[in-house]
């Protein structure tokens, strides 16, 4: 994966056409791609292997040392374990399963060390198919010439990367958060510059330099520092949450963080549409609370109209209310200074049952009450409407169509699980074809 790369591209007019946000679901589209053709090669040089095995010595069109006189039994044996191309073939096929499986997901949660190192055999894989051919069986070899290119390109970016691991930065703040969320500030590098929505690969002197994990910044650019909030969803995670913890309990210094980045991502142009819709799910929300952090700075320094972008609508589906009470902060800022309703905020808990279920109307009373006798939610304490259920985005996007006539493109951005993904997706296209705006979707799985 050429990080460094896609983020330089980005940037340029090629981002008009070639979707460098995805480079990750081109990643698995390649990889499924290269085991189809494994198979189909597998097969088919086992057909080519039966017809030169069998067939009468006359019909054989390759070099002699292809074909082998049958006496009336396949035998596999010859071919594959004592010649340079079937060694190599068994080789790469063992070593295409092994890399499969330590790639899912599961094995990336909860073994992320150990898929990282048997990622690294596409090294030992790239070398057994360039040794695969050199006997020319069937033509010249011409791996290499597809080869290169990609190669030096790839180098340059891992030497980029490398350079940039050698900073060290001293965690100056640590939080420990409600949902195991951890919440990291670090002193921000000399140079380092970064766009709101951008995202970086951190490692842990205390865990571990050669293990990496991609966390997307919750800080702002125009601030001296970077942050980080982490939820303890793995072992990596969890494990830096109680390295943390031992050492404020302990009164020792905190460790330090390596960082990788800043990598580009979909989130970063929320400012190029005049509106402006993010969707967040869980801990899905933290490239979010960068990007209203931002907005709100802008806000506060009068330079909202240097941007194309003029109102927010800020959405967030989580299971309950204790998993925002780390972003109250941030969403009271914005409250704060929004006096023209530039960032219109949802919450929704889904824990909670939709339609007419006593429950939930129950709780839709007791927060009307407490909106207009506070002029703030029950659950909350912000202005913002909490409720309960899951969001119906095609409504949502109709509402903002119908709210912004004028508006031809309306930039969506989400982030979090697939199914909430999809299911934006599915309403982009809907509300697209059903109003006169048009729903541009990027998003973000984790």
């Amino acid at each position: 994966m050429c990080y460094n790369m896609v983020r330089y591209m980005r940037e340029t007019v090629l981002n008009l056409y070639i979707p460098f946000d995805k480079n990750i679901v081109f990643h698995k589209i390649v990889a499924w791609t290269a085991v189809a053709f494994t198979a189909v090669h597998v097969v088919a040089y086992g057909f080519n292997y039966y017809f030169l095995v069998s067939g009468p010595a006359d019909h054989a069109c390759f070099f002699d040392t292809t074909f082998y006189p049958s006496d009336g039994f396949i035998r596999v044996g010859p071919t594959l374990y004592t010649t340079l191309p079937g060694i190599t073939g068994v080789l790469l096929i063992l070593t295409l399963i092994v890399m499969f499986i330590f790639a899912s997901q599961t094995a990336r949660r909860y073994m992320h060390n150990t898929f990282w190192i048997v990622h690294k055999l596409f090294i030992f894989l790239y070398m057994l198919m360039a040794i695969h051919g050199l006997l020319w069986l069937t033509q010249k070899p011409n791996f290499f010439y597809h080869f290169i290119g990609p190669c030096v390109l790839f180098v340059i970016d891992k030497v980029l990367s490398v350079t940039r691991r050698k900073m060290k930065l001293k965690i100056i703040q640590a939080d420990l958060l409600p949902s195991n969320v951890t919440r990291v500030m670090f002193k921000r590098p000399a140079n380092f510059e970064y766009k709101s929505g951008m995202w970086v690969r951190i490692a842990c002197d205390a865990l571990g330099l050669n293990e990496y994990h991609p966390f997307t910044l919750t800080s702002c650019p125009h601030e001296d520092f970077l942050s980080l909030h982490i939820r303890g969803v793995g072992p990596w995670t969890m494990n830096l949450r109680s390295v943390i913890e031992s050492s404020q309990k302990k009164e020792r210094a905190l460790p330090n963080i390596f960082v990788d980045g800043p990598f580009g991502s979909g989130q970063q142009d929320w400012y190029n549409f005049e509106v402006s819709v993010l969707v967040g799910a869980g801990i899905g929300v933290t490239p979010y609370a960068s990007i209203l952090k931002d907005f709100v700075h802008m806000m506060r320094t009068k330079n909202r109209f240097k941007i194309k972008c003029q109102k927010v609508y800020f959405i967030w589906s989580t299971s309950n209310q204790r998993s925002f009470e780390w972003l109250i902060d941030i969403l009271k800022q914005v409250e704060e200074v929004d006096i023209n309703s530039t960032v219109s905020t949802n919450i929704f808990i889904t824990q909670f049952f939709q339609g007419f279920d006593l429950r939930t109307s129950m709780l839709y009373v007791f927060e009307e009450h407490a909106k207009k006798l506070g002029g703030c939610s029950l659950f909350t304490g912000l202005k913002a409407t909490t409720n309960f259920g899951r969001p119906n985005f095609l409504e949502i996007f109709h509402k903002i169509s119908e709210e912004h006539l004028r508006v031809k493109n309306i930039g969506v951005f989400s982030c979090g699980p697939p199914g909430m993904t999809k299911g934006v997706e599915e309403a982009c296209i809907k509300s697209s074809a059903t109003t006169h705006s048009q729903f541009q979707h990027h998003y973000e799985n984790f």
